[in-house]
């Protein structure tokens, strides 16, 4: 399956950040030489994706202008969350709905803003391929706990070998990597106004709609300053640059 859309959650505080003043929003903050935005703008497009939704609160005005400033192979979107921050459930609610026809009632992914992984094939590709529509709501790429670079919890999900998830008791085997497929039934029935997207997991997992798919190549969580030094001595050591590829620039 090609997934056609996505929605990028870029409408965080960032306040882990610790940026000053003049900073950029944290979906702006620069690795290996490219935003952290513009990272999964690409490997978006590299997927097959076409049309792009981001939303947006903090310092929005720059990702507009940021987004202005550059052409995309893709149509490009943005949910103003300016008003009233959304939380992660009623964000994705807001920008699922500027999608128009036939992208309405396919599956989307959703991606978070404050992530980058090496990889040798496409986990986004190996994710849709892994998305059956019949049998689930969603389905989330997850790392293995411990080799999860950045992340300092204890972990979301514990998975059999089928892809079937549930919560953990304690510690987790895998973190959520930041990415799914969704069908747009997830949202059915959501909540109105600001939510978590775990709300809507919960309610899969009751019907065991919800799975996971393991994600190959090396993870970065990049929350933090001290996560971005990391993820940069990371790069360095593999000799690895991020800068997108030429052909999905226009």
């Amino acid at each position: 399956m090609t997934i056609k859309s996505a929605i990028i959650l870029a409408a965080g505080l960032g306040t882990r950040m610790q940026a000053d003043a003049d900073a950029p929003p944290k979906p702006l903050t620069k690795l290996a030489g490219i935003t952290l935005l513009d990272w999964m703008i690409e490997k978006l497009i590299a997927a097959g994706v076409a049309h792009i939704i981001i939303n947006m609160h903090f310092k929005a005005d720059m990702i507009i202008d940021h987004v202005q400033s550059h052409k995309y192979n893709a149509t490009i979107l943005l949910s103003d969350e300016r008003a009233a921050l959304l939380d992660t459930g009623g964000g994705v609610v807001k920008a699922h709905d500027l999608l128009a026809g036939e992208l309405q009632s396919a599956p989307f992914f959703i991606c978070n803003a404050d992530i980058i992984w090496l990889e040798t094939g496409s986990n986004l590709q190996a994710l849709a391929q892994a998305f059956d529509a019949n049998d689930m709501d969603a389905c989330l790429l997850l790392t293995k706990r411990e080799q999860a670079s950045g992340y300092e919890g204890v972990g979301d999900f514990n998975m059999d070998a089928e892809g079937h998830i549930m919560r953990h008791k304690g510690q987790g085997d895998y973190v959520y990597a930041g990415v799914q497929v969704a069908h747009p039934r997830l949202l059915a029935n959501a909540p109105q106004g600001a939510f978590p997207l775990n709300l809507l997991w919960d309610k899969a997992l009751a019907k065991t709609r919800l799975y996971g798919h393991g994600f190959v190549g090396e993870w970065m969580h990049v929350g933090t300053k001290e996560a971005l030094a990391a993820a940069e001595a990371q790069l360095a050591a593999k000799a690895q640059t991020l800068s997108p590829p030429p052909k999905n620039r226009l």
